[in-house]
């Protein structure tokens, strides 16, 4: 199948996913007597604004909703969609830039250590499992560089993380793993606490409005993040701008574009140089330990049923949190927080070596070895040949000797 045909299967595929959110949400708003394209068209007037990129998406998306439900007019109804969109877009351009191009992409080591410090200050005298989770992040996301929804479905199974693939498209593995086994004790501790206070904070209920849950969760998240940052000296820090930090030390650090693409759960090898900072913005010392690890082969689907009917079940099937996690939580939840100052410091983390580079320091092990026997091969020939005897003591002349002699 050519690339340009799965391209366009994706792109289908995405359509339809936003088509049929788009009337769900209609059905919600819907009012008695209202039939659903006048629901939908009444849906497009929503108060949020919208980019113009992504303005030919929307189009796309509800005019195939238009036919899901049977316009009888499509062009006469999707003209007056047409206007709400046109006023949304209009929106934005007031308000100004979206919120990720002003996001920071350059979170240093000295802004994430002072934020962490406050935060952890915080979460001792308050006792607040939001500023505990906020202070975890600090640490954790610069080196995993999950996407902040990731961690309500991840979880730590010895030293890995297993992470469901919140953005995973048609022919892409649907879980990833990230191996931590060069990650001090105290590391991985703290990730598994942050994934524990994460999924605490967005119970698993069908009576709740999951999405609404999220929501709030995330915005609680953002404004403490940023908030403590600021108090702290520092600039106003974003959730998604310690997952840029992750990627760009990635990149720092010599991983290639395949490893950070099985790392960061992209499907394309050129997301990361196109989104996300640059390696020049990445940590060093000992800061990239994670690794890659092969997940098992599950793949998304393009069947947008089958896709819809895995996202409602996903928090439910992968929820992470055992009775022996919720005995803890009920305790005071400041235990971990003592020990998370070393994660900061460099001799509790190993300075990190690509993949790339321990092969080639592999291959130059077994080259130098291969060397030194042919050396040792050749000098046990010339003996031979010469009819040079070796006495017990071992003792050799001087011009053998010295061929002898190869290094440590």
């Amino acid at each position: 199948m050519s690339r340009t045909r799965i391209s366009k299967e994706r792109q289908d595929w995405k359509i339809d996913q936003e088509a049929m959110r788009f009337l769900k949400r209609a059905e919600e708003l819907r009012k008695p007597g209202e039939n659903m394209v006048e629901a939908l068209i009444r849906e497009a007037g929503s108060p949020a604004p919208i980019i113009g990129s992504s303005l030919r998406n929307y189009r796309h998306s509800y005019k195939r909703a238009l036919k899901i439900v049977g316009s009888s007019n499509i062009d006469a109804d999707f003209a007056l969609l047409n206007e709400q969109l046109e006023t949304r877009r209009a929106l934005r351009r007031e308000i100004g830039k979206r919120t990720s191009a002003k996001k920071h992409k350059d979170v240093t080591q000295k802004e994430a250590k002072a934020t962490f410090i406050f935060l952890k200050a915080s979460a001792l005298k308050h006792e607040s499992r939001t500023a505990m989770a906020a202070a975890l992040f600090t640490c954790v996301m610069p080196h995993v560089a999950l996407r902040p929804i990731e961690l309500l479905t991840a979880d730590v199974f010895g030293d890995e993380i297993r992470v469901m693939n919140a953005k995973a498209k048609p022919g892409q593995l649907r879980y990833r793993r990230i191996s931590l086994k060069r990650f001090a004790p105290t590391f991985i501790e703290a990730v598994r606490w942050l994934c524990i206070l994460t999924q605490s904070a967005v119970p698993d209920d069908p009576d709740l409005d999951a999405q609404k849950m999220i929501d709030a969760w995330y915005s609680r998240l953002a404004e403490c993040l940023a908030y403590a940052s600021e108090k702290a000296g520092g600039r106003r820090l974003a959730p998604y701008s310690f997952r840029h930090c992750g990627i760009a030390t990635w990149k720092n650090s010599g991983f290639s574009q395949a490893e950070i693409a099985a790392l960061a759960g992209h499907l394309n090898l050129d997301t990361a140089n196109k989104h996300y900072a640059g390696a020049s913005k990445g940590w060093r010392m000992g800061a990239a330990v994670a690794l890659p690890v092969s997940s098992e082969p599950v793949v998304a689907t393009a069947d947008a049923d089958a896709h819809q009917h895995h996202q409602q079940g996903s928090q439910q099937e992968h929820r992470v949190i055992s009775e022996t996690d919720e005995n803890v939580l009920s305790a005071k939840p400041t235990m971990p927080l003592k020990q998370m100052d070393r994660v900061f410091e460099v001799e509790a983390m190993p300075r990190p070596i690509p993949a790339n580079n321990l092969q080639k320091g592999k291959r130059a092990v077994q080259q130098s070895f291969e060397a030194k026997a042919n050396a040792i091969s050749e000098v046990v020939q010339r003996i031979a040949r010469s009819g040079t005897t070796l006495p017990g003591h071992h003792y050799v002349d001087g011009a053998v000797a010295s061929e002898l002699d190869l290094g440590d």
